[in-house]
């Protein structure tokens, strides 16, 4: 369907899907430590990095998830390979942003859109305030990321500009495993 961006929804609504679950295989193979997905618009890259974002993601609990994951990608062959799934398969912590919605017509607009970016990605991830392996400043900063009204002024810049190294920082330090980071529509700021 036109504008479904959500691989589990494709798949739990029983939606045609062409199979490029290969390609996560494909990445890790890859020993880039970036790498850049370039496609026309309306190409399914948002649904690739979901679909990335799905099958890599461990549960905030640190389980894999395994059970509903394996429902997921049923019938496609991502899960032939039991070895890789095994590895790979809800084993990180992964961040994906989309900056969509991070424009304006001045500076001032397209920060303030990207500081409520920042805030909304932070607000997923707020199980971290009740991580044990976290410090007393990194839950200080942590709440910073939370309050709006801090990030959106124009003088905390610094914190937006430092947002997705210290969330990955936090994730590390909670999970003890290195973390990927999904953009999506990174060109719009």
């Amino acid at each position: 369907p036109y504008g479904t961006e959500e691989f589990s929804v494709l798949r739990k609504e029983d939606y045609y899907y062409i199979d490029k679950s290969l390609y996560i295989k494909n990445v890790f193979e890859n020993s880039a430590s970036v790498i850049l997905f370039t496609r026309p618009r309306r190409f399914g890259k948002t649904l690739l990095m979901d679909m990335f974002a799905t099958f890599l993601t461990i549960g905030k609990d640190g389980s894999d998830n395994r059970e509903y994951k394996e429902k997921l990608f049923e019938g496609l062959e991502i899960l032939k390979d039991k070895e890789f799934t095994d590895e790979y398969m809800g084993q990180f912590p992964v961040i994906f942003i989309s900056l969509k919605s991070a424009y304006g017509e001045t500076f001032e607009q397209a920060y303030d859109a990207l500081a409520r970016v920042v805030v909304s990605l932070f607000s997923g991830y707020d199980f971290l305030l009740n991580s044990k392996n976290l410090q007393k400043k990194d839950l200080e900063n942590y709440n910073k990321y939370l309050d709006r009204e801090f990030l959106c002024d124009i003088n905390s810049i610094g914190y937006v500009k430092e947002a997705l190294k210290f969330l990955s920082n936090c994730l590390y330090k909670h999970y003890k495993k290195k973390v990927i980071l999904l953009i999506d529509e990174y060109d719009v700021p």
